[in-house]
């Protein structure tokens, strides 16, 4: 009779095939909205400050340069007198006050105590 036993049968088997080993999975990406539509928030302003920019650009490209208004502005102030300054100027030892109010200003020292006695 013949071995129908499968333990009796020789048979080969390949060995196994090395796996590498289990590593943990990422969590699944999930759009992140709140970043952007922060991003998209920003984007936005910069785009209007830029906008601002050109149109502050615009105005300036039809004025003078400031170097020209400077000359204008110095040579303006610099032809007329400014009527605070006194044109001659003097230098004076005492004060006004005290000539306006009839006194000599006080002498200050021993020599003007000695003498005023």
């Amino acid at each position: 009779m013949a071995a129908t036993d499968p333990r009796a049968t020789t048979t080969t088997t390949t060995p196994p095939a090395v796996l590498p080993p289990p590593s943990p999975k990422s969590p699944p990406k999930y759009p992140d909205l709140c970043g952007r539509r922060r991003l998209q928030l920003e984007v936005q302003i910069l785009n209007r400050e830029i906008g601002f920019l050109q149109e502050e650009l615009h105005s300036l490209e039809g004025l003078q340069p400031v170097s020209r208004c400077c000359k204008e502005v110095n040579e303006f102030v610099g032809t007329k007198t400014d009527p605070l300054l006194p044109i001659n100027k003097k230098r004076r030892k005492s004060c006004h006050i005290w000539r306006w109010l009839g006194h000599h200003p006080p002498e200050v020292g021993l020599n003007a105590e000695l003498e005023m006695r």
